[in-house]
Order: structure tokens, then C-alpha cells, then sequence
């Protein structure tokens, strides 16, 4: 279908590299990252402990490690630090492990490759750029139709662990877990890399839903979550469509979040697509409002409480 970006299915079979010590092609999608004069990254390092998140839980570390494992994105180093030094002879980076925790979803791993130096090592070509809730309004009239509107919403699963990594780089994503050292062979959260070539192959998707379902339509993909507005005669079959292609070529959606009507939950936000306007869901509503009396009880309040609450305020007035 003549894309632009000719180089992301050689690097997708092969495995991504990294960025680091050699240049990544541009997919010529997205905005290039200005030209810097001054590139100076810490060196790499080695750490032998982990963030405090997931040293107080070790047991659902533990189970979330062999999670990934039994998924084949991570994989045991079977020998020490001495070993594995010499086994990934392109370097060895050993990042610090953590434990996201959140209201609305379950326990995931996060490994900081920052603190470890890789991340300011990776040399990233272009910079993405998100959809916002703004955005989606702007889509209004859909091609100047005044016929009745839906949407539908898919959610992929683990999209940044469906990139494979170069074995050569492997060894820059290694993390220690109880005197055992453990390497990604995927990409995952928390690495530049990784947001850089799930954009790629997002991006891809979302051009292949563009030419195969061609009648109007306004489509948003924010990360991993995919917003497509239309005609409610056809939607239908769009989303069939859509499922289909995902299913034929093995990209895991997460059903249970799959919404398709007039009303759709996205990036937060409740759009109300047969009528065209945005409001904020009960839940962050009542979230703003707890966040705030908590303010107002005291007069002393942690730096965390009052992050959320700013964090949250920010991002519910962006329109």
C-alpha cells in the first residue's frame, strides 16, 4: 500500500535495536527531534537494588516476573554479573525494577532504564504525538454528514511487548530480583525505545484501518487505545473488520474493553458521539472532589497528595 514508513517491518523481523552506538531509520511519520549539537549521556551502570515498590512486595513481583517469563518476553540469565558481562558483549546495563499500583488496574512491572543510563543513551529519530479530547471534537461535522454518528473503542494488550528486541541490546535491559538477573526480549514500559516503535507499528495499523474501511470515518489512536468514529449504519461492519485483521494477524485486543455505541469512555473522557459534546465520568468527578476535600481538611497535606491534585486539575481542564 506504498507506506511511508519502509524500514519498520525489516527492524520488527529482526528485532528493534535500541539507539544506542548506531542510528534508528526515521519511519518519515512523525516529526523529526531537532538536530542537538551536545550529547553527553551518563555511562551505564550496574544496580543491585530495587525502587522501594517492589522491594515491599516481593511475592506479587515474583508472581508478575514469571507472568513475563511464561509470556516469553522475559528470560532468565542463567549465570552472575561476571557472566553476563561477558554473554552480551555489545554491554550490560541493570536497571531498578518497580511496581505501578493503581486504582483502576492491576499491579504491573516497570523497569526504570534511566537510572541505569540507557534511557539518555537511545537516540530516538522522531517524537509521536498523542490525540487529545480536543482533537476528537474537532472532528465535527464528519465530512460536513449530518447522518446519525457511533464509535467504537479497542484496547491492544501489552502493546509495547508485541515489538521484539535485537538480541545484540538485550543486555541493556536486564534487572536483578533476589540475587537472580533477568533480561527483556521485548520491549516494555518504562524505555523511550519502546514508546518510539509501538508508535511505528501502531501508526501502521492505523493507516491499514484507514484504507480498508475508506468510508468517512475519524479515527484516534492514543498509545495503545484506538477511538473510530462513523455513519451508526456501517460502524458495525468497520469494527468487524477491524477485529478480524487484529485477530488474523495475532494483535491481542482486550475485549472486556471494547466499547461500541453512541457513548464511549476514552482516554479518560466520555464522548458522546451522536451528540457531539465531552463531559468528565462520575468516577473522575468524584475522584477531583475527594482530592480536594482532602485539601481543604488540613492544613498540612504530603507532596504526593497535592501532585494528584494538581495532576488531576490540569488534566481535566486542558479543554
Amino acid at each position: 500500500m506504498e507506506d511511508p514508513d519502509t524500514d519498520l517491518f525489516p527492524y520488527l523481523i529482526e528485532g528493534v535495536p535500541l539507539g544506542i552506538n548506531e542510528n534508528i531509520a526515521p519511519s518519515k511519520c512523525f516529526p523529526l527531534h531537532p538536530p542537538s549539537t551536545e550529547f553527553d549521556p551518563p555511562l551505564l551502570s550496574v544496580h543491585h537494588t530495587n525502587w522501594s515498590s517492589a522491594e515491599d512486595d516481593p511475592e506479587t513481583v515474583r508472581d508478575l516476573i514469571q507472568k513475563e517469563v511464561d509470556f516469553g518476553w522475559v528470560e532468565q540469565f542463567p549465570g552472575n554479573l561476571e557472566d553476563a558481562q561477558q554473554f552480551f558483549g555489545n554491554g550490560l546495563a541493570i536497571g531498578r525494577l518497580g511496581l505501578a499500583l493503581s486504582d483502576s488496574r492491576p499491579p504491573r512491572l516497570v523497569l526504570d532504564s534511566t537510572v541505569c543510563g540507557v534511557n539518555p543513551q537511545c537516540k530516538i529519530p522522531e517524537k509521536a504525538q498523542l490525540p487529545t479530547a480536543r482533537d476528537v471534537l474537532r472532528s465535527y461535522p464528519l465530512r460536513q454528514s449530518n447522518k446519525e454518528l457511533s464509535g467504537v473503542s479497542f484496547d491492544v494488550k501489552s502493546a509495547h511487548k508485541q515489538v521484539a528486541v535485537h538480541p545484540k541490546d538485550r543486555g541493556y535491559l536486564c534487572f536483578q530480583f533476589q540475587g537472580k538477573i533477568f533480561y527483556y526480549k521485548n520491549c516494555r514500559f518504562g524505555a523511550v525505545v519502546s514508546a518510539h516503535f509501538w508508535s511505528r507499528l501502531g501508526g501502521a495499523y492505523q493507516r491499514l484501518f484507514h484504507r480498508l474501511c475508506f468510508l468517512p470515518h475519524a479515527a484516534f489512536l492514543y498509545v495503545d487505545d484506538l477511538l473510530w468514529i462513523q455513519e451508526t449504519t456501517v460502524i458495525g461492519l468497520s469494527a468487524a473488520v477491524i477485529a478480524i485483521l487484529c485477530l488474523l494477524t495475532g494483535l491481542p485486543i482486550s475485549w472486556k474493553k471494547c466499547e461500541l455505541g453512541s457513548s464511549i469512555v476514552w482516554i479518560g473522557w466520555s464522548f458522546h458521539i451522536r451528540s457531539g459534546f465531552v463531559s468528565l465520568p462520575e468516577s473522575k468527578h468524584q475522584k477531583l472532589l475527594d482530592l480536594l476535600q482532602k485539601l481543604q481538611s488540613s492544613s498540612h497535606y504530603s507532596r504526593k497528595t497535592l501532585e494528584k491534585k494538581l495532576g488531576l486539575a490540569l488534566w481535566v481542564t486542558q479543554l
